[in-house]
């Protein structure tokens, strides 16, 4: 399409009429004055899927702006917008109430209504639609946003410059058009700072679709607004065009999971706010696709739009456009491939009347039936239906607000959406109704609802510029009514990829949108040190539950690393069946679970070996100083296969009759980071009169407890230099004593002591000892750990032999007696007859002698050991341990049980049932000492104290700390490593001190520029090597000064070599 716009010349429109006669008077719609109608629009950008659409809420849901329908490195859509039709007569050929009287006509220069025609004007049919304006501001469509919709629906202040254009993303900084209510920007949602509120609709309960869940969204990225009709009187002709009395109210909902990253939804329905009861109405969109239009940078660069092709497809009602020859000798295209570009009905109204698609004479469509897509016509967009342009090749053009257009423009529009070919004009029906043409070119059949592929490929064999209107009616709309009318937009790698998309939406779109996704995604933190940076994340990911399947069938997360801000990940790995590219993991971990190898469903995805989860990650290999890289730490579930007893292990596909398999779906790759898994980070050396510490950490006096307390600086910039009180409470079975804990009962508070705020209060996010540990809390730059036993318990593998000792025999059955204390035990082998083991416990007789004795290292105190009947000291012989005086009863000196143990070994001369000979264990020896600790879970009155205040600190500059500053590269020659867009240049001033002044001169003396360093964690300084009245500095020799703030200098020289 040509994309020229003409300055705007604003007209009063004419008061022009046509005239009936014996017409009964309408009812208006209409309002006297109006609001300036751009006050109340906005824009959305739909980005969370490789599939990116900017939509406008006034009935354009793309092409006003970038990205538009950007799918890899392209942009494709130029223009989708809503179109909506109703007859001016009935089938008898007796007007309708609604197409005559007096109309009210909105004049643009006033910005109010006047009144045109009388009570037996007829105004004939109408169409409301907004793709056929081209004025500079679009004040001429027919639909608008909402009067309110800036009160009731978006924050006007929350603006597409402030949260995309500041980021680099889509538009300029500046940019003050205010965005749609966005889900994960609640800025933009209507209210005030204290309180605003999801204007929106939120999710539905799959198993019942009635039951909303508030606070819970559809999507990756759910948008909401309203648009209507009612300033549908802006075009140059006041003669055709009025309101039909239309709201359309829209979701859409973006998807970041892979199954669904290629598609965008759009749930909409439309109310007829009008006092008429329509009958012959239709819905449907024109679409207007140059593949390519754009490259993904907005750039028009190579684009080509007259060699495309385009189809529809009644089986999953979708049509689509796509370049006929691949456009391979584009120097910017190459070897890429080309994306098909669809919209596809997803829901439409009923049939009110039988409809015939293929003009056989027979209904394919009965009453009550849901109409799909009932009518597809292209167009050259230079005979667009209701254009009369000037000079269709050079313009002016129609839609300008001063060309004229026809005089039939909204019958002809709904003559296209209606597949209605009688009384045409042989204008309309060469270049609107296109038949199927034998090798003579005369004329073999003419469906008037779906214009002929094989007519359109035998007269365009080389392509076209494609457009076309697919419409789905006629259907009937009570005022007051409303019907469904939802689609989706999806690309693809050719029409096969479509129809599999589309599969894919339309199941999505009958479970209420919820589809297969993967877990949710992990929040990341990224610490940059010198050539190295960690990530840290957390376990949001682990425990989420899919929505279709019901299964939490997280499996692990794969770590992407990118160097040139998101365009490439690694290695590339290119799947033929899905026609899907996918990167390999710079690292992954996964469950311990048994699932691993390749994806069942798809064959190019590893699923993990079985190595544990981990939620930190250090990146030292490859890692250079100064170099942006972005890190994508995205989880990713197991897949899912009906009936198959590890991926579907409670039939679920049996009972939720899910038929098809699921591949492993992971998050999203991207460069937005917005995205909680997405960071950025470019390592470097700290100041160079920076001074690091370890955390400060002490027990409480009187702890008891052995959990792990692990307290890790994962961003220093936020550490405050407080100091910390944490303090751990239970609950107890037998208060007051309080020896006996209730398991799982533990909680813990950590106090700021400097500011004296609770920052957590009884929590209970610790893990158990028992299972691997999750990520923990993470806050003042800190991440605090916390890991323990429930109760208080003895796990005989935690013994161990002192260093010295050489004895290699293996405590077993050791557990806990009735008492359960907190003590340690410690088993020491002294010689021959070092205690008598007992036959009771308040016998004095003993059976036997043994070389250890048993102590408390708590109490300090030997144990008494009985044998209850044993008469030797053998593999497998039973010790009782009891003891008085425990720390839980220091005054009782009653006996009690407080453990047992057995010890193994392999004598010497012992053979397996083989008469294998066995390696004999090494017995003991006078000073072996086993140690059997006791796990004892935090309770109440233990704690720690954790200072931050020695953890970073900048002390006094020296004259020593400037020697190593360096200026990296050195020589810079065209560009430098860590530079990820090619119209960014920089060096990096390195090895600073935290505050310093660093001057640039010509050697001629001339000063450059003077940069001021204030970082105190940052020991570089970069230069955009633009000089102080912001021009490229000249490849040359340049002489740099730096002066910390105790006045010490020091000088250096670098080249610049271009």
């Amino acid at each position: 399409m040509m994309r020229k716009i003409t300055t705007l010349i604003l007209l009063t429109l004419l008061f022009s009429v046509v005239w009936a006669t014996k017409i009964p008077k309408n009812q208006a719609i209409h309002k006297q004055t109006i609001t300036d109608p751009l006050m109340n629009r906005a824009r959305a950008y739909l980005d969370k899927g490789k599939l990116k659409i900017a939509v406008e809420n006034y009935g354009i849901f793309s092409g006003t702006a970038s990205p538009q329908g950007l799918w890899g490195d392209f942009q494709y859509i130029s223009n989708l917008s809503l179109v909506v039709g109703i007859p001016g007569k009935d089938k008898n050929g007796n007007p309708y109430p609604w197409a005559v009287g007096p109309k009210q006509e909105f004049n643009i220069k006033t910005q109010d209504f006047y009144t045109v025609g009388t009570d037996t004007t007829y105004w004939g049919p109408t169409v409301s639609e907004s793709w056929f304006d081209r004025t500079p501001n679009l004040n001429r469509t027919d639909w608008e946003a909402v009067e309110d919709a800036r009160i009731r629906l978006h924050n006007p202040l929350a603006t597409a410059g402030e949260y995309y254009g500041k980021l680099g993303l889509y538009t300029y900084p500046e940019d003050q058009t205010p965005l749609i209510a966005t889900s994960d920007i609640p800025e933009t949602w209507p209210g005030t700072n204290e309180e605003r509120h999801w204007p929106g609709p939120w999710a539905v309960d799959p198993a019942d679709p009635t039951k909303e869940l508030p606070g819970t969204f559809v999507s990756d990225q759910d948008i909401y607004f309203e648009f209507d009709d009612r300033l549908a009187t802006r075009d140059v002709d006041p003669k055709q065009g009025y309101p039909i009395g239309i709201r359309a109210k829209v979701s859409g909902y973006s998807y970041g999971a892979s199954i669904s990253e290629d598609i965008i939804f759009f749930k909409m329905t439309l109310v007829n706010e009008s006092p008429y009861n329509y009958e012959g109405m239709y819905a449907g969109f024109y679409f207007d696709v140059d593949a390519y239009n754009r490259l993904a940078n907005g750039a028009y660069w190579g684009r080509t739009n007259d060699d495309d092709m385009m189809g529809y497809n009644l089986d999953y009602n979708f049509g689509y456009i796509y370049d006929l020859d691949g456009d391979h000798n584009n120097p910017y295209v190459g070897n890429k491939k080309l994306a098909y570009s669809a919209v596809k009905l997803l829901d439409t109204p009923t049939a009110t009347e039988s409809v015939d698609l293929d003009g056989d004479g027979v209904a394919d469509i009965m009453p009550g039936d849901k109409l799909g897509l009932t009518s597809w016509h292209w167009f050259d967009w230079y005979f667009r239906p209701g254009a009369r342009d000037v000079n269709p090749q050079q313009g002016p053009w129609s839609g300008d607000g001063q060309t004229r257009v026809a005089e039939n423009k909204e019958e002809i529009q709904y003559k296209i959406l209606a597949g209605d070919t009688t009384n045409l004009s042989t204008y309309d029906s060469t270049y609107y109704f296109h038949p199927l043409k034998n090798e003579s070119g005369n004329i073999v059949k003419l469906n008037p609802r779906f214009d002929s592929l094989e007519g359109l490929l035998h007269d365009y064999p080389d392509g076209l510029d494609c457009v076309f209107i697919m419409a789905s009616g006629p259907f009937n709309l009570a005022s007051g009514d409303s019907v469904p009318f939802s689609f989706c937009v999806i690309m693809g790698e050719d029409e096969k990829d479509l129809e599999a998309n589309a599969r894919i939406a339309q199941l999505m779109y009958d479970n209420q949108y919820q589809g297969a996704r993967p877990p949710k995604a992990p929040k990341v933190i990224a610490r940059e040190d010198d050539q190295k940076v960690t990530l840290y994340w957390d376990a949001s990911s682990v425990h989420d539950t899919d929505v279709l399947t019901g299964y939490q069938d997280f499996e692990g997360f794969r770590i992407y690393r990118s160097e040139d801000n998101g365009k490439t990940w690694g290695e590339k790995i290119y799947d033929e069946e899905s026609k899907t590219t996918y990167w390999k993991p710079y690292a992954q971990f996964d469950i311990e679970d048994g699932i691993t190898g390749y994806d069942k469903t798809a064959p190019h995805r590893y699923l993990g070996d079985d190595t544990g989860l981990k939620f930190s990650f250090v990146d030292s290999g490859d890692v250079h100083n100064g170099t942006e890289y972005l890190y994508a730490v995205c989880a990713y579930d197991r897949g899912f296969v009906p009936g198959d007893p590890v991926l579907d292990p409670d039939s679920a596909g049996a009972k939720l009759g899910l038929k098809f398999s699921i591949p492993s779906l992971e998050n999203f790759l991207s460069n937005s980071t917005n995205l909680s898994h997405i960071v950025k980070a470019i390592p470097h050396r700290p100041p160079s009169n920076s001074v690091h510490a370890k955390l400060n950490v002490e027990k409480l006096p009187g702890t008891v407890g052995t959990g792990v307390f692990k307290v890790e600086v994962i961003n220093p910039k936020e550490v405050t230099g407080d100091k910390y009180k944490i303090t751990f409470d239970c609950d107890y079975f037998d208060p007051p004593a309080n020896t006996k804990i209730v398991p799982e009962s533990q909680r813990y508070t950590i106090v700021d002591l400097d500011k004296g705020d609770t920052l957590v209060k009884d929590s209970k996010e610790w893990y158990k000892d028992t299972e691997p540990p999750e990520a923990p809390p993470i806050f003042d730059g800190l991440r605090w750990g916390i890991q323990m036993s429930t109760d208080i318990i003895l796990v005989k593998d935690d013994a161990y032999w002192t260093p010295n000792s050489k004895c290699t025999y293996k405590l077993s059955q050791a557990t806990l007696g009735n008492v359960k204390s907190r003590s340690n035990y410690l088993i020491a082998f002294i010689g021959e007859d070092a205690d008598s083991v007992y036959r009771t416990f308040t016998s004095n007789q003993y059976n036997f002698t043994v070389p250890f004795q048993v102590w408390n290292t708590v109490t300090h105190r030997k144990a008494r050991l009985v044998g209850y009947g044993a008469r030797e000291w053998k593999p497998g012989t039973k010790f009782f341990v009891y003891e008085n005086h425990l720390p839980e009863f220091p005054d009782d000196e009653t006996y009690k049980l407080s453990l047992s143990f057995t010890f193994d070994w392999i004598p010497p001369n012992t053979y397996d049932e083989d008469h294998n000979l066995l390696p004999a264990d090494t017995p003991w020896a006078p000073g072996d000492t086993l140690i059997v600790p006791v796990r004892k879970p935090f309770e109440r009155g233990d704690g720690f104290l954790v200072n931050t205040s020695q953890v970073f600190q900048i002390r006094t500059p020296k004259k020593n700390d400037l020697k190593k500053i360096k200026v990296v590269p050195n020589p810079y020659f065209v560009h430098a490593q860590w530079e990820t867009d090619d119209f960014v240049r920089k060096i990096q001033f390195t090895n600073l001190p935290a505050k310093c002044t660093i001057h640039v001169f010509t050697v001629s003396g001339e000063e450059v520029i003077t940069l001021h360093h204030n970082n105190a964690f940052d020991g570089s300084e970069d230069w955009d090597m633009l000089t102080k009245n912001r021009q490229e500095i000249a490849p040359g020799l340049y002489v740099y000064v730096v002066k910390d703030e105790k006045g010490n200098t020091h000088t250096g020289k670098f080249v610049v070599i271009k």
